[in-house]
């Protein structure tokens, strides 16, 4: 018993003197890198959010002369905003009279140009009263800066102020403002409409192709290893770029809504189709006028290339 007694009492002793060290130094430095590795790989997640998210594109050559042959108007507008110099491009595809002006917001590896044959091709006789401007991000094209939500933010509201006097639409009290964007695209149009909505800018009209509902949210269904953090702690670590469809229409929403037309590609594998559908119940719920095309078999970077989507833009822009 007294042999017991001791083997339990040693016993009690390894295990209390385990419990107040519970690892050897070597393994607690183990659990520190494994511990520190994740914290690590956030911190560089969060500092190299821009390179992820953007893709800039510059131009090699001037704008191509033949559309000017074709009797399509194509200029140039530069402007300045604090990230250098910038540049848009006023493009109307059937030159009449134009009382529409449209903002165009691409992609995030898309160009200002990109558009030109995508809107060259889905236009109509009926769009003499129609113009673009076709905007660059800081970064892309010929457009000095870098691209984050702020500066993106920033060149919106500068190619505004610097259309209407290239343009003169301040002497024009006929002029309607809408938006088009694809993916990215979608958040910037969403949110120039947000700083713009009581101001003489504000735009009546809205056209989004594959919109996600959040940056956060996107991140998540493009990066499997985030889909087990909380959708808030992603939304932290995106901060800088917090592009939140879903709370711009939010903001929007009320007297004065624009009209938001949604397309989505119903195998879209970058920005899930379903987001699309969210965010189209989220505008109908919250009393806008608002339509949803699904369209099957195409993928994210192949709808705007489409006949179906030519034929929808058509008809969206025909409405009042």
């Amino acid at each position: 018993m007294r042999g017991a007694s001791r083997i339990a009492h040693r016993l009690r002793s390894v295990a209390l003197a385990r419990c107040a060290y519970p690892l050897p130094m070597r393994s607690r430095a183990w659990a520190l890198q494994l511990l520190g590795f994740p914290a690590l790989f956030l911190a560089w997640l969060y500092v190299q959010q821009d390179y992820l998210i953007y893709h800039p594109v510059r131009y090699r050559r001037g704008l191509p002369e033949r559309h000017a042959q074709e009797g399509i108007e194509l200029r140039t507008v530069r402007f300045t905003t604090e990230d250098g110099d910038q540049n848009a491009i006023f493009f109307q595809p059937v030159v009449g009279k134009w009382t529409r002006l449209y903002a165009v917001f691409g992609g995030n590896a898309m160009v200002a140009r990109n558009w030109i044959e995508v809107l060259a091709e889905s236009s109509e006789p009926g769009w003499a009263d129609v113009a673009f401007l076709l905007l660059d991000y800081p970064g892309y094209g010929n457009s000095s800066g870098t691209p984050s939500q702020v500066s993106i933010r920033r060149m919106g509201e500068r190619a505004l102020h610097a259309g209407a006097r290239a343009l003169g639409i301040g002497d024009r009290a006929d002029v309607s403002l809408g938006m088009i964007g694809h993916s990215i695209g979608c958040a910037a149009a969403l949110d120039l409409a947000v700083a713009t909505r009581e101001t003489r800018y504000a735009f009546r009209h809205i056209v989004l192709s594959a919109p996600f509902t959040s940056l956060a949210e996107e991140a998540q269904a493009m990066l499997p290893f985030l889909r087990p953090l909380p959708t808030p702690l992603v939304a932290l670590l995106t901060a800088k770029n917090a592009w939140d469809n879903k709370a711009a229409v939010g903001n929007l929403a009320g007297q004065g809504a624009p009209r938001i037309d949604i397309i989505h590609a119903a195998e879209d594998e970058i920005v899930p189709h379903a987001m699309g559908e969210e965010l189209f119940s989220l505008l109908r719920g919250s009393g806008f006028a608002a339509s949803f095309k699904s369209v099957p078999g195409v993928g994210h970077n192949d709808l705007l290339s489409t006949r179906t989507f030519g034929k929808w833009l058509r008809s969206v822009m025909a409405k009042p």
